[in-house]
């Protein structure tokens, strides 16, 4: 090809895909990608859609990549800015990823009001849109803050609902996301058997690298489905390959998963000194990450664990911090419960609409055509 033919989108979208491929498996290597990648698509006019859509996609590049690491708040600030530029060129794709990970990162931040409402903006946009993974992905969150509230009747009805639609259009990492949304939720329930049965598919159908993150997670929850089965050697066995590949992918939201279950255990093999070092590991990437559920159930545990050894002082001090935040948590539930009301209505009221809308252009077009048969 003639060099002086060349675009500079073809000059830099190879690279572009390879960070793609990347964002899951080697986040950091892809982020290093996406910038010299986002340094050529940022000095493009505005008018140039073709060029926004890129940079849309470097910026979903970077929000996927912040998550991975837990960097929640660059996640939300790439998430947003993709956001602001989507509104001058139309949907895409992209677009949905951006809203799906922006709400992502709101919700691990505590922010779950303002999750909440990303999540149902992208159901009604990915449904006038017919983007059937963005469909899937508002459902995914929808999942996720119910479960924060305990309404976990209506997130595992989400997370099914998020399944069937990743199973009828082949994405086998919503599938795995998804499996392993219903084996922690299930064994949330305490009942390990689902939860089993849940985790066990999603590792069947974990090809790799490429889902690193969501495997990680997945393991610890298998372990903690199995600890919750009595099977010790299964579950240490799980928790054991979930953390050793959470520390390898730096990964420390799945760490700090692995650290409690891992207390969990050695509590229940009547070893509390043990269990307080990796409850004590835990607590303070709980306390770094800002996970107050993981945070103050780090507390309790802990404080289970001091009890197990006579040292009643330091278990009240635990306890009295576990309540403590578990105060904040329930209120900031209730607060999420009103605005989930709300949001949903409106979102019932717009998808309504935009339903008349579709059927009545549809009768429409069936009245042009037996006209035009008429004539």
């Amino acid at each position: 090809m003639d060099q002086s033919t060349v675009t500079p989108a073809q000059s830099y979208l190879p690279q572009l895909d390879r960070a793609e491929s990347l964002q899951l498996s080697d986040p950091i290597q892809a982020l290093a990608l996406v910038n010299e990648v986002q340094s050529l698509t940022e000095g493009a006019s505005a008018a140039d859609q073709m060029a926004q859509q890129h940079l849309v996609r470097c910026l979903v590049i970077r929000a996927r990549c912040h998550v991975e690491l837990a960097n929640f708040v660059q996640a939300v600030s790439a998430g947003k800015r993709a956001l602001e530029l989507g509104e001058a060129i139309p949907y895409t794709p992209h677009l949905g990823m951006a809203y799906g990970l922006t709400g992502y990162a709101d919700s691990r931040m505590g922010n779950y009001v303002d999750a909440l409402r990303t999540f149902l903006q992208l159901q009604k946009k990915a449904s006038e849109n017919n983007d059937h993974s963005g469909v899937a992905a508002a459902y995914t969150g929808r999942a996720l803050i119910y479960s924060f509230t305990g309404e976990m009747e209506r997130s595992i009805a989400s997370d099914y609902e998020s399944l069937r639609i990743a199973q009828e259009v082949g994405d086998d990492f919503r599938q795995i996301t998804q499996l392993n949304n219903l084996c922690w939720n299930h064994t949330r329930l305490g009942q390990p058997e689902k939860a089993l049965a849940y985790g066990l598919q999603g590792l069947a159908l974990s090809k790799g690298p490429l889902e690193a993150g969501i495997i990680n997670l997945l393991h610890v929850n298998v372990g903690a489905a199995y600890l919750q089965l009595g099977d010790m050697a299964n579950a240490k066995q799980q928790i054991s390959i979930g953390l050793a590949k959470a520390r390898q992918n730096h990964d420390p939201y799945s760490e700090m998963n692995a650290l409690l279950e891992y207390g969990r255990y050695h509590l229940a093999e009547k070893q509390p000194e043990q269990a307080i070092v990796c409850l004590e590991k835990g607590l303070k990437l709980a306390m770094a990450k800002s996970e107050k559920l993981c945070h103050y159930e780090a507390h309790q545990l802990i404080a289970q664990a001091y009890k197990a050894l006579g040292d009643s002082h330091t278990a009240l001090v635990h306890h009295e911090q576990f309540y403590a935040i578990r105060e904040s948590v329930l209120n900031q539930q209730s607060q999420v419960r009103l605005a989930t009301l709300e949001f949903e209505h409106k979102l019932d009221l717009a998808l309504h609409k935009a339903g008349l809308s579709q059927r009545e252009a549809a009768n429409l077009e069936r009245q042009v055509q037996a006209r035009t048969i008429d004539l």
